[in-house]
């Protein structure tokens, strides 16, 4: 069980230092990175877990890890997002409009052993809508700015994709008694009414922040219209994740 929880655990971990470290202000007007005017911007309706992957997108034998799969309803974003003060936040996202959202965990093959010996790697989806692109927008710059204040946390900024986006890259070390170097990408775009969020985990060796892209693509590929966004839902919501607003 502890192998199964460990990258999950690990991301709450490097979160929760991020906000630590950024002084836990919810609000930021301030637009980071780069627009793109000359990207579409669509009002996407929900819900959110339409434009997140299904297994079948994904490279690699993974499976969904259903305890990390879930809505995530405003009360949760509020806990377990990118802010430093949940109440603060709970009013926060009232006023950027949003909407709903989404997070499901793919697990590979063999779990950390797969990733030891295979090459395989752990991936974390998580899609938000809002009503508008500006509350979008207002909240990605949250990610940005917290991300960006993740000790030892690197930037790594691939081609933009949407209206802007962001990479990192964080060296974990290595995976227990081995010599397997591990090492988490993030990366993080909004499209419109849209946020889009990816977390990779894996060696070192065999990852890099073209991978956390591509899936970003996959989910941006669905909000544009290249290819469907469709139910049913990666996987099955867990009733007990789905309490609050």
């Amino acid at each position: 069980m502890a192998a199964r929880l460990l990258p999950a655990l690990l991301c709450a971990a490097l979160l929760a230092a991020a906000v630590a470290c950024s002084g836990g202000d919810a609000a930021d007007d301030g637009a980071l990175g780069d627009d793109s005017a000359d990207e579409p911007s669509p009002v996407l309706q929900g819900p959110a877990s339409r434009y997140a992957p299904d297994v079948e997108d994904l490279a690699g034998n993974l499976s969904v890890f259903p305890p990390e799969t879930y809505p995530v309803s405003r009360d949760i974003f509020a806990f377990q997002g990118p802010f430093g003060n949940p109440d603060e936040a709970l009013e926060f996202l009232g006023e950027q409009g949003y909407v709903d959202g989404y997070r499901v965990q793919f697990n590979p093959d063999g779990l950390l052993a797969g990733v030891v010996g295979q090459g395989q790697y752990y991936v974390t989806v998580e899609t938000y809508l809002f009503a508008g692109a500006d509350g979008a927008r207002n909240v990605y710059n949250q990610f940005e700015d917290r991300y960006s204040d993740v000790e030892g946390s690197e930037r790594r900024d691939p081609e933009r994709l949407g209206n802007r986006s962001s990479g990192w890259e964080f060296v974990q070390g290595p995976i227990g008694d081995t010599d397997v170097v591990a090492v988490y990408h993030r990366f993080a775009f909004q499209r419109g009414n849209l946020i889009g969020v990816v977390q990779t985990f894996g060696a070192e060796e065999h990852m890099s922040i073209d991978l956390a892209r591509d899936i970003a693509l996959l989910i941006d590929n669905r909000a544009v219209g290249e290819t469907p966004a469709e139910e049913p839902t990666p996987a099955g919501p867990d009733p007990e994740r789905t309490q609050g607003g």
